[in-house]
Order: C-alpha cells, then sequence, then structure tokens
C-alpha cells in the first residue's frame, strides 16, 4: 500500500509539473534599439496566472550564439529593466520596470486590458556591454494575431492635454539620420506647471516606437544638456490624454521639482512614421502623453 502510494503521489506531482510547461509561451527576442548595435539576443517566457490576460512574465538575455543568461547588469535610473509593452496598434501604452534582474532573470506580472498582439521592449545595460534593447511580440489570449501591415496613427499635432496640463514640443520635425533637440514645454492653466517632480530621477520619459518598423528609442528630458539617452545615463489612444493614478507613482517619484521648460535630446532616426509618449509625474499622478511625428 505505502509503495502504491507513494507512485501516486510521485504520477501526481508529475501531473501537476506539466501543466505550467505546457501552458508557458516561449519567445525569442528581436533586436529593436535605433542606432544600437547587436550583441544579445533574448527570451521571454509567459505563464498564465489568475486569468488568460494576467499574465507572468520571465526575461533573459544571453550573448549571441550562447546559451547561458547573463547576470550583471547595470542600474540605470533605478531599475535594471525598462519594460515597454504597446499594442500593435500603438494605442495602448504601459511602463513597467523590474528593480532586480535574479541570476540572469527579470520577472515581472502584468494584466493586459484586453486580448490581442502586444510588442514588449525590454530595455537594459548590461555590464561590459551597454544598452541593449529586444522585442518580444505576445499574443495574449486564445485567439491567433496577426500583425497589423499599416498602423494608423492621425496626423501629427505639437501640443495634447492630459488633466490639467497641456504637453507641447515646440515643433515635431525631424530630419532623417540627425539627431535633434527640441523644446518640451509642460503647463497648467496656462501657465508653466509648478507641481513637477522627477520620474525615476528625470524630468520626463520620452519613448519612440517606429510604426512601420517597431524600432525604438528612449530618451530623456532634462533642463539644458541634461536630456539624455538612456544609454548614456550614469548607473545609479491618439490624441487627448487621461492621467492615471499609477501605484507606483508615489515611490518612482521623488520630491525633486523639475521646471517646466525641458530640452529634450532626439538620436538619428530612420525615415518613417513614428509614435511617441511623453511621461511626466504632476503632483503625484503619472502622466503619459501620446504624439505623432513623420521623419524625412
Amino acid at each position: 500500500m505505502a509503495a502504491w502510494a507513494a507512485m501516486l503521489a510521485l504520477c501526481i506531482g508529475a501531473l501537476i509539473a506539466a501543466v505550467p510547461a505546457e501552458a508557458a509561451t516561449t519567445i525569442d527576442g528581436v533586436f529593436a534599439l535605433i542606432g544600437g548595435k547587436q550583441q544579445v539576443a533574448g527570451e521571454l517566457v509567459a505563464m498564465p496566472a489568475a486569468t488568460p490576460d494576467d499574465l507572468k512574465l520571465d526575461i533573459s538575455f544571453h550573448r549571441v550564439a550562447e546559451t547561458n543568461a547573463l547576470k550583471r547588469y547595470n542600474t540605470e535610473l533605478n531599475r535594471q529593466m525598462h519594460v515597454i509593452v504597446v499594442s500593435d496598434d500603438l494605442s495602448v501604452f504601459m511602463h513597467h520596470h523590474v528593480a532586480h534582474v535574479i541570476d540572469g532573470h527579470g520577472q515581472l506580472r502584468m494584466t493586459f486590458p484586453q486580448p490581442g498582439l502586444y510588442h514588449i521592449f525590454v530595455d537594459a545595460s548590461l555590464k561590459t556591454i551597454g544598452q541593449q534593447v529586444m522585442r518580444f511580440d505576445l499574443t495574449v489570449g486564445d485567439e491567433p494575431a496577426a500583425p497589423l501591415m499599416s498602423r494608423p496613427l492621425g496626423l501629427p499635432e505639437p501640443s495634447a492635454r492630459s488633466g490639467l496640463y497641456t504637453v507641447a514640443f515646440d515643433q515635431l520635425e525631424f530630419k532623417a539620420g540627425e539627431a535633434g533637440q527640441l523644446g518640451l514645454h509642460i503647463s497648467e492653466y496656462g501657465k508653466p506647471a509648478k507641481d513637477l517632480h522627477a520620474y525615476l530621477g528625470v524630468a520626463a520619459h520620452v519613448v519612440m516606437i517606429g510604426a512601420d518598423s517597431l524600432d525604438y528609442a528612449h530618451t530623456h528630458a532634462g533642463t539644458g544638456m541634461s536630456g539624455m539617452e538612456m544609454g548614456g545615463m550614469a548607473p545609479d489612444k491618439h490624441g487627448a490624454a487621461e492621467p492615471q493614478t499609477a501605484p507606483d507613482a508615489a515611490t518612482e517619484s521623488d520630491d525633486q521639482t523639475v521646471p517646466a521648460d525641458l530640452t529634450l535630446h532626439v538620436p538619428a532616426l530612420p525615415a518613417g512614421r513614428y509614435k511617441l509618449w511623453v511621461q511626466f509625474i504632476g503632483g503625484r499622478t503619472l502622466h503619459t502623453v501620446p504624439f505623432v511625428t513623420v521623419v524625412k
């Protein structure tokens, strides 16, 4: 009887262990950093949690042609992995983080707003390598989703509102292949906003994604020459946007106030259409404001 019970326990244990393996989805990454040189490959494993739209993600990078997960990451803007998620039509934008990569794996849990195809950009700086960005194309839900042949973005507009704030660029024109510098202004009630706070150590984040290529750039706005690309930092729905009171906004902001007039340094971009999102903290609320631009 004891032997039979032990065998039954082993069979049940094997069955339980097999369920996550069958449910997991493994995706190989595509290098996506504009102007960067690929030195790593990446793997994302997605596991259903409470619902099909609620997933546990495991992310690892390894050198090209090798299999061992890289374990040494720089801490950039207080985090070791910045995880940017957009829907295939670029209407949904989410910005998450992995504070610490443990034994080569960054893990987080994410709830997606609806089923569909999503592009997950993992932006990290590795020791001796530097900034690398991998894109993982993940279908959420049971139905297969093919990528759009063309993503409608709407017309470029230099300003947009989020709550009480108006975010405006002095212009949104770029020449292909040339780095640029833009003025970014945040106003409240028609006057320069006075209650802006640093978000993860910088005045504002700007993520740019090519509508056709799905290539990626992540820059930061600051005062004067302090706006820098992510790799240069020291360790340490189109139209009006709706503010989101993020659970982590208070912990990822600080008491340092920032001015309303900022400078954004943009890397050299290939010609094409781009969706970009400006993220900043006003009061204790994280605002995400979308824009569209065309690089010619």
